[in-house]
């Protein structure tokens, strides 16, 4: 597999053999990290979209870093529903980071015209800065799309209809070093 290839740009990741879950969610709202406690992409109910989520093998297996429900669903505006959301996540511009957390989100990206699309995400830079890197531009060109396409969101907001794209990588446990390891190797067995 091509995206096999990938897995030296942060430490060890698994690749997940078949398709990612992807999923329409109704009426979703998304917090992003440093606006509330918890943080993600939360359906009605205030449980997280597990879709949605980015996993860690800190200290387990599937440990994720946003947070697994909101108790509290903040009063937040309801987007327009004139266009097509899909969700991104919390886009960490760093460029390993991105490839493992974000780029495979992007397998479940409609092939039809795209003029109604707006690919959802949080992150500290501005998507022109994002798109000065010429990493992220070449990606952006290559699947048609602009910074009109993006939908950076500051705080809290409620869509009507969102597209989610489970992420095809996740960090297995084991193979976190151990700041107590002495070469920082593999702590885990495979």
């Amino acid at each position: 597999m091509a995206l096999k290839d990938c897995t030296g740009f942060v430490g060890r990741r698994l690749l997940i053999q078949d398709l990612p879950n992807q999923r329409d969610v109704r009426n979703a709202v998304f917090i992003p990290p440093g606006t509330a406690p918890q943080w993600g992409l939360f359906e009605p109910s205030g449980r997280s979209v597990p879709e949605g989520m980015l996993y860690t093998g800190a200290g387990a297996l599937h440990t994720p870093l946003c947070s697994r429900d909101c108790a509290d669903i903040p009063a937040c505006p309801v987007l327009s529903d004139e266009f097509d959301y899909f969700f991104l996540g919390n886009l960490n511009p760093s460029y390993p980071y991105f490839f493992a957390n974000v780029f495979s989100r992007l397998w479940g990206l409609p092939p039809y015209a795209r003029s109604r699309l707006k690919l959802v995400f949080s992150s500290p830079q501005p998507v022109a800065q994002l798109m000065a890197q010429s990493y992220f531009r070449t990606i952006m060109t290559a699947l048609d799309l602009t910074a009109d396409h993006f939908l950076q969101v500051l705080s809290p907001v409620r869509f009507p209809r969102i597209t989610v794209a489970a992420a095809a990588f996740e960090v297995p446990a084991g193979f976190i070093p151990s700041p107590l390891s002495k070469d920082h190797s593999c702590s885990g067995g495979i």
